[in-house]
């Protein structure tokens, strides 16, 4: 998380075009609802990697889309990304983060453009809520979803099938 300021209310970091306009459509209605939005990255925009990190660690609250091509909907990797840096993170509702992370414990989900807005905006204003469940995300995720236990979990798929031998 890093021990600077979080000076951006709100991010979103990531692409708007193709089957992800639906983001466009939920981030033009904060902006015409006066809630400002740090908006960048994605294919179109990308930031250097050291950049986008810091986005993220200068962000009280950073938003994630879970909608994936067909109305499904995908663990994206902007989650562990947001919940590593320290940030609340808000993501429209699924069904593959709560596998992994614990509705209004770990992150807050949303429903429609005027759920988020309503969320982002009482978070803004509860901030010892808004810390709470950022802090949860993170333990979480630096528990359970590090790189080390990421390749001891892969190491051991292997080792199982045997593509590499127990040494």
């Amino acid at each position: 998380p890093g021990d600077g300021p979080r000076d951006i209310p709100v991010s979103f970091l990531g692409t708007t075009n193709w089957y992800r306009g639906i983001r466009q459509i939920f981030l033009d209605y904060l902006i015409q609802k006066s809630i400002p939005v740090y908006q960048s990255g994605g294919k179109d925009e990308p930031l250097p990697l050291e950049e986008y990190a810091d986005v993220f660690r200068r962000s009280k609250i950073s938003i994630n889309f879970s909608q994936s091509v067909g109305n499904t909907h995908q663990l994206k990797g902007r989650v562990f990304e947001i919940l590593f840096s320290g940030a609340l993170m808000l993501e429209s509702e699924g069904p593959e983060t709560p596998k992994f992370f614990r509705p209004m414990v770990d992150y807050v989900p949303f429903s429609s453009k005027e759920d988020l807005g309503d969320k982002i905006r009482y978070y803004l204003e509860h901030e010892e809520e808004r810390e709470k469940i950022a802090e949860s995300g993170y333990q979480r995720s630096i528990k359970e979803y590090n790189h080390n236990v990421y390749w001891d979990t892969i190491m051991a798929k292997l080792h199982k099938l045997d593509v590499i031998p127990v040494s």
